[in-house]
């Protein structure tokens, strides 16, 4: 039975969070690097109803903001990152989404990377995630937002495989 939702964010580390569609809980949420993530990926195939990746392709920040060469290349490095997950998710046959990192559930987006946050901010939205996910282990904000994107997930019934 497919009852497993994965949520990716992509980058450097990758967060990865697998939801049991059932049971309505995490399975786990953690950090690790693209070609690990990719094989937990595969290793759930057969269980998975669907994968859905944070786009940054499809990222609306802004057209006129400035950002340093090091700030462009590290985007560009993910979003070469999105075109390899989705490539690797069309081939392998599993149902996926990518989702434009503006529209993550609550407006998670806007807690997350780059944020100017207090330290006591940090902790409110901190608290706030372990409440909502019911998640009390450590883990990377990269985790924390692949949790978001599936957090309560339901089907879409209408699209089996949506690429960029």
């Amino acid at each position: 039975m497919k009852n497993l939702a994965i949520g990716i964010d992509p980058g450097v580390n990758t967060g990865i969070a697998t939801w049991h569609t059932e049971e309505r809980q995490f399975l786990a949420i953690d950090t690790m690097s693209i070609h690990e993530a990719m094989n937990v990926v595969r290793a759930l195939q057969n269980k998975i109803a669907e994968v859905i990746v944070e786009d940054a392709r499809k990222a609306t920040y802004g057209r006129h903001t400035m950002l340093d060469a090091a700030a462009r290349q590290g985007a560009g490095s993910i979003k070469r990152d999105c075109k390899i997950w989705d490539d690797y998710l069309l081939y392998m046959g599993v149902p996926y989404r990518m989702f434009r990192p503006d529209k993550t559930r609550n407006s998670y987006a806007s807690w997350k990377k780059g944020s100017k946050l207090s330290k006591a901010q940090k902790e409110v939205i901190l608290t706030r995630w372990r409440k909502m996910t019911g998640w009390k282990r450590r883990c990377s904000e990269h985790a924390r937002v692949a949790s978001m994107l599936v957090l309560d997930y339901k089907p879409n019934t209408r699209i089996i495989y949506q690429n960029a």
